[in-house]
């Protein structure tokens, strides 16, 4: 099959539209402050980026119109979308009715879950339309990753600048350089606190070395197959090319967790078409698969595994929902290339509103209606995992009763390496307090004491609905 990319061919219409948005301008000649300059001022950004800004706001506003569905902003446009809405004028006589001639709402989220959930997917079915209308992805210091934008942008706070300090939090690469240049203006306590921390920084990585582990391989590429089966079940199969670079034990193990689904069934593991023997155990809330390589003296080996995942398919809030985390986070190698197809059952050809992947950097290929690809753009680093969501509207599935049994065995066996988990809780913590010290003590020594600040505003996103037939997306 072929793959290809849906680019959406504007009409005269929304030409037009694109052209009357693209040459209105925010900024009116002969004032002192015009609004670029009032935009740059508050978020304390460059003109420049301003501009850039200002651009994919006109850009937002276009598929608020034509786009077919609600849309929702970035942090960044969120704050354009507020300035320009005070300019009452602008906005609401020349704006709306002459360029865009219809009204246009802005609507803040109401809150709760459900809230929380309808505003992901109308962000991540923005950047699609983005990139369907205008043929390149959304630019990602204007637009950020879903994980961010209803993540640590939901922090922004606006502040008094006179009664409040603003001092970015320190980072590792900050304090060392700080040590370094530095270090003959630390008083007698700051610097102790500096050796102790790093002396706990080292003896961490002595005491878990699992996180600083120099494997013997990396993974060439990880490709994932996914069919969705009319039940709710997923049947997966992974082929994984495994590169040494060093002598290595024949001993291979994969384990998925099982917080989302039901049970794994249905387990096998190949090698050049040979079925190997294999070892499962459930651990916790893990589902543990191990093997030993099929071929003797090679430095590379190509498995290809295979299982039924129960109930990884759910229907919530009206659709029938893929939620899968196909690249596992915990390893300590990197991934050159991967691909993730899913494969949809007749019920759902047709049918999908919205996908994305989370992690890593994948592109999206529908494929005829009945298959989607995501393929990696680039490596996937050690512990980088990556998911893909997939949402059906409706409820097109034949899903099974729910089976107590297979949930009872998936419990965590809670006597299973307790003194493990304390003892590793109890560093952890002890690492995290010295940590906090550490940088009260930095900061102490730096200011003479530590900053105080308030914030007067409250954190918040959301969408908007209004005249635009389609509706549109906003900031809190």
């Amino acid at each position: 099959m072929t793959n290809y990319l849906t680019i959406r061919v504007m009409n005269n219409e929304q030409k037009q539209l694109l052209k009357r948005i693209e040459e209105f301008s925010l900024d009116k000649p002969d004032v002192n402050l015009t609004f670029s300059q009032r935009l740059a001022r508050e978020n304390n950004w460059s003109i420049d980026y301003t501009h850039k800004v200002i651009k994919e706001y006109k850009k937002f506003i276009f598929l608020a119109v034509v786009a077919g569905h609600v849309v929702t902003p970035s942090e960044q446009i969120d704050q354009v979308w507020h300035l320009h809405l005070t300019y009452t004028r602008s906005y609401w006589d020349e704006f709306c009715l002459k360029v865009l001639q219809q009204t246009l709402h802005h609507r803040p989220t109401e809150g709760g879950q459900s809230e929380n959930v309808k505003y992901d997917d109308l962000y991540r079915q923005t950047l699609n339309s983005y990139q369907k209308f205008f043929a390149n992805s959304a630019p990602q210091d204007i637009w950020s990753s879903p994980h961010i934008r209803f993540g640590k942008d939901l922090d922004f706070k606006r502040i008094n600048t006179q009664e409040n300090w603003i001092i970015p939090k320190p980072n590792i690469s900050f304090i060392i350089e700080s040590i370094i240049h530095k270090t003959a203006k630390f008083n007698k306590t700051t610097t102790l606190v500096v050796s102790i921390f790093l002396i706990i920084l080292i003896t961490l990585g002595n005491t878990l070395p699992g996180l600083a582990e120099n494997t013997p391989f990396y993974w060439d590429f990880l490709n994932i197959n996914l069919d969705i089966q009319e039940n709710g079940d997923l049947l997966v199969t992974e082929e994984q090319k495994y590169v040494f670079k060093d002598s290595h034990s024949p001993q291979r193990y994969r384990f998925i967790n099982l917080d989302s689904i039901k049970a794994i069934k249905d387990v096998q593991v190949f090698e050049d078409n040979h079925l190997l023997p294999i070892e499962t155990a459930i651990k916790g809330n893990k589902f543990w698969i191990e093997w030993q390589d099929y071929l003797d003296n090679h430095n590379v080996h190509t498995f290809v595994l295979k299982y039924r995942a129960i109930g990884a398919v759910v229907n919530k809030y009206g659709a029938d929902r893929l939620d899968w985390k196909a690249i596992f986070p915990k390893r300590q190698s990197v991934i050159n290339n991967s691909e993730i197809t899913v494969n949809f059952p007749k019920s759902l050809v047709g049918k999908l509103k919205t996908y994305y992947a989370a992690g890593g950097n994948f592109k999206s290929d529908l494929i005829d209606n009945s298959a989607i690809k995501f393929t990696s753009l680039q490596s996937l680093s050690p512990g980088e995992s990556a998911s893909i969501k997939l949402i059906f509207p409706g409820n097109s599935l034949n899903f099974e009763p729910f089976d107590l049994s297979l949930a009872l065995k998936t419990m965590p066996d809670f006597s299973e390496n307790v003194v493990g988990y304390f003892i590793v809780g109890v560093i952890f913590m002890i690492f995290a307090g010295m940590v906090i010290l550490f940088l009260f003590l930095f900061v102490s020594a730096i200011t003479g004491n530590l900053p105080k600040g308030k914030s007067n505003s409250s954190g918040g996103w959301g969408g908007c609905s209004g005249g635009c037939s389609s509706g549109c997306g906003g900031g809190g």
